[in-house]
């Protein structure tokens, strides 16, 4: 084999190698129907192989470590967490630490699904309200 020929080899091989690394683009799915049992690689509900939705907000964040941390995702790799239409409970304060923290080359972005409002609450939520006689405004808590 010529010096040439095995030049060009080298340098294919190289190109495969830095293509095989190339960045890529991950949607996780979120959704008031879905589970945090699922994979959240997919928005609609599939019983039979868990891909559908996550429900929760906490849930997206621990996926995208999971997949960080068996290779699924590289550091070059950006990240969407896409919420549903729909509320979203908050059990506890969410906190995102330097390990849930994306790159200015490879963001992590929490953003709603195209025209959905997604509404997260914490605490709970108060009955009715009812002016009185006397006209102050009281619920039965």
């Amino acid at each position: 084999m010529s010096r040439w020929v095995f030049v060009l080899a080298v340098l294919a091989g190289a190109c495969g190698v830095l293509q095989s690394a190339e960045a890529k683009s991950v949607t996780v799915y979120v959704a008031p129907y879905g589970s945090d049992a699922n994979t959240g690689r997919s928005p609609q509900r599939d019983s039979k192989m868990n891909d559908g939705p996550l429900a929760s907000l906490d849930a997206a964040r621990l996926r995208i470590r999971q997949m960080r941390s068996v290779g699924a995702l590289g550091p070059q790799d950006a990240v969407t967490v896409e919420f549903a239409e729909g509320e979203y409970r908050l059990e506890k304060p969410v906190l995102f630490e330097p390990v849930d923290s994306g790159a200015a080359h490879a963001p992590i972005t929490y953003a709603a699904a195209k025209r959905a409002r997604p509404v997260f609450f914490g605490g709970r939520r108060l009955p009715k309200f009812e002016a009185g006689d006397d006209g102050v405004w009281r619920a039965k808590i």
